[in-house]
């Protein structure tokens, strides 16, 4: 579990402390999990069995979201005591008390994306075509932080990129001429990601792009935009003067852009690699080795208006 200053770390500069691989809303779950197994609390690890782990996770009465965290611990457990020479096999593998409720899951992600509330293609037409309504003192600079929302949220819709991973984007990070950026949690070891560029944002990158800026988004005073910078913008320079917009958040263009994906029939393997996973999948980035390119004509089929299903196959399926 991150400490306090390791979070406030994590959340100014989009920096996960070494040998923390795991951030905290997953560490939560993880521990949301543990307290859902206490039927499991008095028993010996290395004497469970896989029907241990399905018979509990029948009878606990859970969800199939709280289903799937525990399964999550169950196999980071089984990878911890094999690394310590606590079992000789993991038997959370073989688990299938879950699979009988695929449906449900499936289910309850498609709940979470209404949760989100997806933008209609109205509103991001309306976007597009916003005019400032800022009234009163310092007219201009209110106008200057009303766009900067307006561009802020078209950015996400068309990289699905999650709001603090945006807002922490290093200008050196930023390659306009080859269509790309790279963003994703910042770690010691340097892992981030290449996201593309959709052509018809270009120009919104480019107006925020000063290479004397060490962040793609900086404050007028010279500090790095956060969050709450930008929650605070849209607050009271934005929300109530666009109603027909107002009901949504920067989290939804994420959510947005990764429905509209799916719904042009771009494999999961790409959504993957363009948008991020969550820490809480369990197995190895396959989606990894999917090219820029690839990720490049994929991003390139958003454009928010009604058309035809295509497919598109990641090279390496």
């Amino acid at each position: 579990m991150l400490t306090k200053e390791e979070e406030q770390l994590e959340k100014k500069y989009h920096i996960r402390p070494k040998n923390k691989p795991f951030g905290r809303h997953y560490c939560l779950g993880m521990k949301t999990a543990f307290n859902n197994s206490k039927a499991l609390h008095d028993k010996v690890y290395r004497d469970l069995r896989a029907s241990d782990f399905n018979k509990h996770l029948k009878e606990c009465k859970r969800g199939a979201e709280s289903q799937r965290q525990m399964v999550n611990l169950y196999m980071n457990l089984d990878k911890f005591a094999l690394e310590e020479d606590i079992i000789e096999k993991g038997y959370a593998q073989f688990i299938t008390a879950v699979t009988c409720n695929r449906k449900e899951i499936k289910k309850a992600k498609n709940k979470k994306i209404e949760k989100e509330r997806l933008f209609t293609y109205e509103q991001i037409d309306y976007l597009w075509n916003l005019k400032p309504r800022s009234k009163g003192l310092k007219e201009h600079t209110k106008k200057e932080r009303e766009m900067f929302i307006r561009d802020f949220w078209l950015m996400l819709l068309y990289a699905g990129t999650r709001a603090d991973e945006e807002l922490s984007i290093y200008t050196a990070n930023v390659f306009l001429d080859d269509g790309y950026f790279i963003g994703g949690l910042k770690t010691d070891a340097g892992i981030n990601r290449k996201i593309p560029i959709h052509p018809a944002v270009k120009h919104l990158y480019e107006k925020y792009y000063d290479p004397n800026n060490e962040f793609l988004f900086m404050q007028p005073n010279g500090n790095k935009m956060d969050y709450d910078y930008y929650l605070y913008h849209f607050k009271h320079n934005f929300k109530d003067l666009h109603p027909e917009v107002s009901e949504h958040t920067a989290h939804d263009a994420r959510h947005m852009a990764r429905n509209e994906l799916r719904k042009l029939g771009v494999k999961d393997i790409i959504i993957n690699a363009i948008i991020g996973h969550s820490n809480d999948d369990v197995g190895d980035d396959i989606y990894s080795h999917v090219s820029i390119e690839e990720m490049q004509e994929a991003i390139k089929m958003i454009t928010y208006k009604e058309q035809k299903k295509l497919y598109i196959l990641a090279s390496n399926q």
